[in-house]
């Protein structure tokens, strides 16, 4: 009585994927598991097809590297078959097989050149989770493995706020003048594309009505962008009027104490002439009735009312 010589043949996987026997051409229904016997008188062709958001990254046979990196496939598998009886190494045939989560291209768009903000970034799901990756280019791509998630933290440069956050056109709803936003592109299944808009965030420099008693006048410009000195205001006591005392946002500056440099709640204002004479050689006690005031707005970070 004879009998065919076989071979063990088993296979590894790492990743999701399977590896399925080819017959006259057909490939077996059913992956491959545990010992298949393989007669060493023939060939043995398989399949290897990796599962849904995965892709095929190496194949070994014994140890020895068969195919690696950009595998191609042919309707989602990869055909390889063994000469049996060639391999003489060993009475066992050990197929490994490499499977890693696809890759995909999450392209920002980090506002334009000349008005950039930082976004810091990590992918979850990674061993990069929780590692924040800063960058300031104005475009950059991220390579994010499938159903995995971006994290964005955006952060507008000085003076400006955060105006558009779209994601595959799709636009996000911000919170006004948002100088810095936490967002997450979640389950990342295909290419992607963020873009990101800055715009000069900018306030008010608000002077009162005319009621006769006094004017105030300053630059012609009354918007300023954040962070900026709108420059010097002169307030100006009516015929028979003296000024007892300027506001500026709620925060209240007497002329007739010495001041050179006063933080309100949104600009720092800085005094510098008193009727006409430097602040710090006015002598209130020579003449109390101040009809003048000159004084100089910088660094402002709201809408500043003067009154």
């Amino acid at each position: 009585m004879f009998s065919v010589i076989t071979k063990d043949f088993t296979v590894s996987l790492a990743g999701a994927g399977a590896v399925y026997a080819v017959n006259d051409g057909v490939v077996s229904s059913d992956p491959i598991q545990g010992v298949v016997k393989v007669p060493v008188n023939s060939d043995f062709t398989y399949a290897v097809a990796p599962s849904a958001g995965y892709v095929l990254k190496k194949i070994s046979l014994n140890g020895i590297t068969l195919a690696e990196g950009d595998i191609p496939l042919t309707d989602n598998m990869y055909f390889g078959t063994i000469n049996v009886n060639t391999i003489v190494t060993s009475d066992k045939l050990a197929l490994e097989v490499v499977f890693e989560l696809k890759a995909y291209s999450v392209n920002v768009v980090n506002g334009s050149t000349g008005l950039v903000g930082t976004v810091e970034y990590y992918v979850s799901g990674t061993s990069g989770d929780g590692n924040w990756t800063t960058n300031t280019s104005a475009a950059f791509t991220v390579a994010v493995p499938s159903g995995g998630s971006l994290v964005m933290r955006i952060t507008a440069s000085e003076g400006n706020y955060i105006s558009v956050l779209s994601v595959d056109s799709h636009s996000e709803t911000l919170p006004d003048n948002a100088e810095s936003y936490v967002f997450t592109v979640a389950d990342v299944t295909g290419n992607t594309s963020v873009e990101i808009s800055y715009r000069g965030l900018f306030y008010d420099v608000i002077l009162p009505d005319d009621t006769g008693f006094a004017t105030i006048s300053g630059p012609a410009e009354t918007s300023f962008q954040k962070g900026t000195n709108p420059g010097i205001y002169d307030v100006e006591a009516a015929e028979g009027h003296y000024i007892s005392a300027i506001r500026v946002n709620g925060t209240v500056l007497d002329p007739y104490v010495f001041f050179s440099d006063a933080i309100t709640g949104g600009c720092r204002i800085f005094g510098f002439e008193v009727n006409g004479e430097e602040i710090s050689l006015y002598d209130a006690a020579v003449d109390y009735r101040i009809t003048s005031v000159t004084f100089r707005i910088e660094s402002i970070s709201r809408d500043t009312v003067i009154e």
